[in-house]
């Protein structure tokens, strides 16, 4: 053959019964013109003496024996892409300074890989880079105008990166245990990944544009970033890291909307945070003395096994949050209603005796009127034994079904808890299936494992003309009824509006 241009051969767990061509020794073939190149399971060490690169613009060799690709330089004028990823015996890469055209390279899990040439770091048009498993390479020093993605993931040597790109988005060093120094300059940055970088020492990272960092895992020496001015911004995950406190110029970050900081176990205190956070996970934060304001579109808040947390955090406030500021946004549907909005601490009972409560599995509340009613706030205080099982809830009105849910992703992270806990959210009127005019009764169910509630409470929330007022009743009203299966609270409902 003298005229192949495109020549591909796949490997046999991917194309189960096609052979394996093995060697080019038996095979009368040109590769002068050849322009692409897809060979799966090479088992040579390198490409034959004949072989012609003036032509190829993507050479593709996953899962091969190579330990190198040619000597010398190449006049690689057309080249555009090289994946030689799950080459295991790849130990070098060679001078790839012809390559002008060249904007893909993907080295994955080329274990052997423990020298770069420095002019794959500089080719003008490269935008896309993956060493991620190499686990030889120590240092990169990279210079690419046209750099989009970079994933250096694992790359268990790695001490030092330094990248400057006007065009970069993403970098992904998660998992690299001995890196010490991370420069990143670049204004278009949107997403960093630090996560299990252990041992970092130095952190500057110059973007506007970014707007997520993940740090899980990281020790993080102090959170002087750069990132403080970037005002795109809008997840930080700090999980599991070494945090100790925040800067106070976290609050400058106007589009932060989730704020991650599970398992940061030495995290004291947190600053004021931006108005625009709507999520905020403290899970097992166990030095966390204090909270800061709210933000007003904060709508899950969990600070499960947050031991340290004071005493101070009241019912009332929690209540007026969620009926001047989240409950608003759901009806102006500035914020979506999702199964996962809640909000949680640590507490063996609800502070304030107020609303319809039982200790049961069910409740009924009588002559509840529906003129201009919202919705429903939930309460309920989960024993320290729970398991995330499913809780389904169900309402019933004159023996009807008009509402059921299942709680999974609301409780899914509840186990292991160091102490009862209690768990408020809220319920949208508008979703229910029907409801009849005039007054109703209502009775909530819950279906799961036995004794996993130790309280329960319910706040009926009414629409007025300045805003939204909770239903509940004084302690003296209440009346015990008996029912077959379980004990109900039956009362009378007062308004009260929280100012």
């Amino acid at each position: 053959m003298t005229n192949l241009r495109f020549l591909e051969i796949y490997h046999e767990w991917m194309l189960r019964y096609l052979r394996i061509v093995s060697t080019t020794e038996d095979l009368n073939i040109s590769f002068n013109k050849l322009r692409y190149l897809h060979w799966d399971g090479y088992n040579l060490e390198s490409l034959p003496s004949n072989f012609c690169v003036e032509q190829l613009v993507v050479l593709h060799m996953c899962y091969s024996n190579l330990k190198k690709l040619w000597n010398g330089v190449q006049n690689l004028v057309n080249l555009k892409k090289i994946t030689l990823s799950y080459s295991g015996y790849l130990i070098e890469i060679p001078d790839l300074s012809m390559a002008e055209k060249l904007e893909i390279v993907d080295l994955r899990c080329c274990t052997s890989l423990h020298k770069l040439h420095p002019s794959i770091l500089s080719r003008p048009k490269l935008t896309y880079l993956d060493l991620s498993y190499c686990k030889s390479i120590e240092r990169l020093n990279i210079h690419s105008k046209c750099m989009k993605a970079l994933y250096l993931r694992y790359c268990s040597f790695l001490k030092e990166v330094s990248l400057r790109s006007e065009k970069l988005t993403i970098v992904d060093l998660f998992c690299c245990k001995v890196i010490e120094n991370v420069n990143l300059h670049s204004r278009s940055l949107r997403t960093l990944y630090l996560g299990g970088c252990s041992v970092l020492k130095e952190i500057s990272v110059t973007s506007e544009k970014i707007t997520k960092v993940k740090f899980s895992s990281a020790t993080i020496p102090a959170l002087s970033l750069s990132i403080g001015h970037s005002f795109f911004l809008e997840v930080l995950n700090l999980t599991g890291s070494n945090i100790e406190s925040f800067p106070t110029n976290i609050k400058n970050l106007s589009m932060l909307k989730e704020l991650c900081l599970r398992d940061c176990r030495e995290l004291v205190s947190l600053p004021e945070l931006p108005p625009s956070v709507r999520v905020l996970r403290l899970h097992d934060c166990r030095k966390l003395m204090s909270l800061p304001e709210l933000p007003p579109n904060l709508d899950t808040l969990s600070a499960f096994n947050c031991i340290s947390l004071e005493k101070g955090i009241s019912q009332q406030l929690l209540l007026q949050h969620m009926l001047h500021r989240y409950i608003p946004c759901v009806h102006q549907r500035l914020c979506n209603l999702w199964d996962r909005d809640y909000f949680s601490f640590p507490k063996d009972r609800v502070m304030h005796e107020c609303g319809f409560h039982t200790a049961e599995g069910s409740i009924t509340i009588s002559c509840l009127p529906i003129s201009h009613l919202s919705g429903f706030i939930y309460c309920i205080v989960l024993p320290k034994r729970f398991v995330s099982n499913d809780i389904m809830i169900s309402m019933y009105q004159d023996h009807v079904k008009v509402r059921s849910w299942v709680g999974r992703q609301r409780f899914r992270s509840c186990d292991n808890a160091m102490s009862d806990h209690v768990m408020y959210w809220y319920d949208d009127f508008s979703q229910y299936d029907k409801i009849l005019s005039g007054d109703i009764t209502l009775t909530i169910e819950f279906v799961g494992r036995e004794e996993i509630i130790t309280e329960f409470r319910v706040f009926p929330v009414y629409a007025t003309a300045s805003g939204f007022k909770l239903e509940i009743c004084e302690s003296e009203s209440i009346e015990l009824e008996q029912l077959p299966t379980s004990k109900r609270r039956r009362t009378r409902p007062e308004m009260i509006n929280f100012l």
